[in-house]
């Protein structure tokens, strides 16, 4: 059985040439894994409490996405010092290894009734026949996959269609907040010994803005910036310094230009911009006499106020191809691990029904609501769902005309015939849950 603890890739090395010159011990911005000067953000301390709480649940498939240098491997090792004492745990940093260990991890958690979490990194870069032996359910044996946000893709495409059951969770690491970074490097500099503000309050927002808040690029930049700032004799790193090492670490990739003064802005001013204003008036000019002597048909279609925008509440638009769904109650009946939302026969009063011609048709039933996978973050635009097999962001629309509203930690918020319902998600699903109106 692997080991509970894993080790730190390898030692640090030596103060940097810099320490002594700011009174510090040591490197506070090191890439080396170092436990003693980890730092938790908001998103970090979510995904491990979602983590934690996965590999409780029986037989699941979890996952963990983040952009290159987000801080998975650090979440990754937090769960392994995290984990019970009576559940072991095996650390896969090669994904190649994964159906050989796969194969050893279970065997073992059989014959040992023990309950096993197997954490495979880089996880984007398996392959379809790697991937085979997550189809059937485990009872012992919990997978924990990790990796950058391609996983999504290829868990959605290649694996769900063959899975038995659906997969537990997802969350997706975002970069930190400004008001984070700068927390951040403060607790990075406070541990290696540093006594003051090494970073002045202008340099702080520079290094996010310059990072995105990525931990790994945050690193870098101070790093340079600290060494720049000693070999310029300075007892504190200023805006124009970080701008400096971010150039000098990603020239590519960084703009490193100060905005120009105001007073140095107006001596070279150029002539064009005011060029281009006179023309713009003319053009308004001939084309505000066009719509004067021009009579266009008026035919305005005013749609009535539904009850979300009577209480300040507006339902996000559908697609352009979808169809809009008919302004009905909705009735949510639960049905075990999956619900359904059925529209009822009567039609609004508002609305004008136009009799068909020939036999009448059969209804068409409607494909009960299966969550399959869910990743949710803090921004609303890195939130995504699987349902019944297929792909979907807040604002689309499902099969059966039902506009995903919102997906939350628990479940989808879907808005239906003038009421939104709340979905919840499968693998914490009761038996007696089912779709609560919310």
């Amino acid at each position: 059985m692997a080991a509970r603890r894993v080790s730190d890739r390898t030692s640090p090395p030596g103060p940097p040439s810099y320490a002594s010159h700011f009174g510090l011990r040591e490197a506070p911005f090191s890439l080396f894994a170092d436990r003693r000067f980890v730092f938790l953000g908001a998103c970090h301390t979510k995904a491990l409490a979602y983590l934690l709480h996965g590999v409780e649940q029986e037989g699941t498939i979890l996952h963990l996405t983040g952009d290159i240098g987000s801080g998975k491997t650090t979440v990754c090792r937090l769960l392994l010092d995290r984990l019970p004492h009576d559940v072991d745990a095996a650390l896969i940093p090669d994904p190649t290894l994964f159906s050989e260990a796969f194969d050893r991890n279970q065997r073992a958690a059989q014959t040992h009734q023990r309950r096993t979490v197997l954490i495979v990194d880089d996880a984007q870069r398996l392959g379809i026949a790697e991937l085979e032996p997550l189809r059937l359910p485990h009872e012992l044996l919990r997978v924990v996959l990790i990796g950058r946000s391609e996983l999504i893709e290829l868990l959605g495409l290649e694996v769900l269609p063959r899975l038995s059951r659906p997969i537990t969770a997802g969350y997706h690491l975002l970069p930190f907040a400004e008001a984070e970074t700068s927390a951040y490097i403060r607790h990075r500099l406070a541990l290696a010994g540093g006594v003051g503000d090494i970073f002045e309050s202008d340099a702080l927002p520079e290094v996010h803005r310059l990072s995105g808040g990525t931990p790994r690029l945050i690193n870098t930049i101070c790093d340079r910036a600290l060494l720049d700032a000693h070999a310029r004799r300075r007892r504190t790193v200023d805006a124009p310094t970080v701008r400096a090492a971010a150039h000098h670490e990603f020239p590519e990739a960084v703009a490193v230009a100060a905005p120009p003064s105001p007073t140095s802005a107006r001596a070279r001013r150029p002539l064009w911009p005011w060029l281009a204003i006179g023309a713009a008036v003319v053009t308004a000019l001939v084309v505000g006499a066009f719509l004067i002597v021009t009579h266009f048909p008026v035919d305005l279609i005013i749609a009535p106020r539904g009850p979300t925008e009577r209480e300040g509440y507006a339902a996000p638009s559908p697609p352009g191809d979808a169809v809009p769904p008919v302004p009905a109650p909705v009735q949510a009946r639960p049905t075990g691990p999956e619900s359904s939302i059925a529209p009822e026969q009567p039609v609004a009063p508002e609305q004008r029904v136009v009799p068909e011609s020939g036999p009448p048709r059969e209804r068409q039933a409607k494909p009960p609501i299966r969550i399959d996978i869910l990743v949710w973050a803090p921004n609303a635009k890195d939130r995504l769902v699987y349902v019944n097999g297929r792909k979907y962001v807040e604002g689309d629309t499902l099969e059966n005309g039902a506009i995903i509203d919102q997906i939350v930690q628990d479940g989808v918020v879907v808005f239906h015939h003038d009421q939104r319902t709340l979905i919840r998600y499968e693998s914490r699903q009761t038996p007696a849950d089912g779709a609560a109106p919310r």
